[in-house]
């Protein structure tokens, strides 16, 4: 994909062109410090249970959801929403998109990058482990998964803004105070920036968390039926 748009952006000029990507959510960006504060504050009032695990786990999940300090004259962080299981060249290849999008934009290309939320497309739903997760991450307010056809909507539109929006972070002559800003202006993450634990540490417990409230109706009903059997076997022994 990279090779494409390089030939296209050498070979045409670049007032003909123009870049467009989705950007997925569980991925590293610069995040403001409003978003910052209301993580930190969200870790501050966690529930027990979130606690709990965190200590019981020595700190490998539910770990609070900051990654460093504030940059920027301490207007921004970098918040790490990447979830390891999804592996290093995928990681790899979303390092190449953000890089093809600033330096293009940086050559007076308009570049359109919106970060877009976790969504229940088909694909996902198909693999119950993913399933699994994204039915746990209610579990980790604010964050939240949207159907597949409000996303397409919404995207749509930032995507039209990005076009024809002189004032859009996708417009080159527009003066950014960071060059990542051109994905993080508007980013719609789902909650991932804002919740209090990081991504990859609440992953896990969100696909464990997820399965059992998928399984609960089975639960509820195995427990209604082994209830009935044994008053029906205490009705029986005193008749």
């Amino acid at each position: 994909m990279d090779a494409i748009c390089n030939h296209v952006l050498t070979h045409r000029k670049s007032s003909r062109v123009n870049l467009a990507f989705l950007a997925s959510p569980s991925d590293i960006y610069l995040r403001s410090r409003k978003s910052r504060d209301m993580s930190v504050k969200r870790y501050k009032d966690r529930e027990t249970w979130v606690k709990v695990i965190e200590k019981v786990s020595a700190g490998a999940y539910c770990k609070p959801n900051i990654t460093g300090p504030l940059i920027q004259d301490k207007e921004f962080d970098v918040v790490d929403a990447s979830v390891p299981q999804q592996g290093p060249n995928y990681l790899l290849a979303k390092r190449i998109q953000q890089w093809r999008a600033i330096v293009a934009r940086s050559k007076g290309i308009r570049v359109s990058i919106n970060i877009a939320p976790a969504s229940a497309t088909e694909s996902v739903t198909k693999n119950p482990v993913l399933r699994a997760a994204y039915a746990g991450v209610s579990f980790f307010p604010p964050t939240e998964v949207f159907h597949p056809t409000t996303t397409n909507s919404v995207m749509a539109a930032a995507l039209i803004r990005d076009i024809f929006d002189e004032d859009s972070p996708s417009n080159p002559s527009k003066k950014l105070e960071h060059p990542l800003l051109l994905i993080s202006e508007g980013a719609w993450h789902g909650g991932l920036w804002t919740t209090a634990v990081s991504n990859k540490s609440s992953a896990v417990v969100s696909a464990g968390l997820g399965f059992v409230k998928e399984k609960s109706q089975y639960l509820k009903l195995g427990a209604a039926l082994g209830t009935g059997y044994l008053l029906m076997r205490k009705i029986k022994s005193k008749l």
